[in-house]
């Protein structure tokens, strides 16, 4: 099974997404990964709370079984960034599993910066390229149960 088949057909759960997410924010050189309640229970609107460079981030994951419409997508990035703002931080990081076009991807950037929010969107391509790098193999093997090929060996 590919690494974007893997995320794209989710069925680990919200708590080893949370967990495979909070790697990911490793690997892309957030620090101060704090996740909120991956085990169940209130997070108050944040999955995990980190930082990069001088902002605060709230990070929200979105890993459905299936695949969604945009505006499913849209619905739960708008829900998410509304309940980030009330942390009163300088950053959303959404993460999700679905694919995104690039246009796509700058209309939920567009919509957090009218909110005044720095923005990083994660889709699967690119959460993809994250875990199919050398860097990644190790959280990619933990989370995805994918082991290296010989070509990455």
């Amino acid at each position: 099974m590919s690494t974007e088949t893997a995320l794209r057909e989710w069925r680990y759960g919200s708590t080893q997404a949370e967990r495979l997410v909070a790697g990911i924010l490793r690997l892309e050189k957030y620090s101060n990964i704090q996740p909120q309640a991956p085990l169940g229970g209130g997070d108050d609107g944040a999955d995990i709370l980190c930082e990069r460079g001088r902002y605060r981030w709230v990070c929200a994951v979105f890993f459905p079984p299936t695949e969604q419409m945009f505006n499913q997508v849209e619905t739960k990035f708008a829900s998410d960034l509304a309940k980030a703002k009330a942390h009163n931080l300088n950053g959303f990081v959404f993460m999700t599993n679905q694919r995104l076009t690039r246009g796509q991807r700058k209309t939920l950037i567009e919509a957090a910066a009218d909110e005044k929010q720095e923005c990083d969107v994660y889709d699967v391509e690119r959460m993809r390229s994250v875990l199919d790098s050398p860097e990644g193999y190790g959280v990619r093997v933990a989370y995805l149960r994918i082991s290296m090929t010989p070509e990455e060996q």
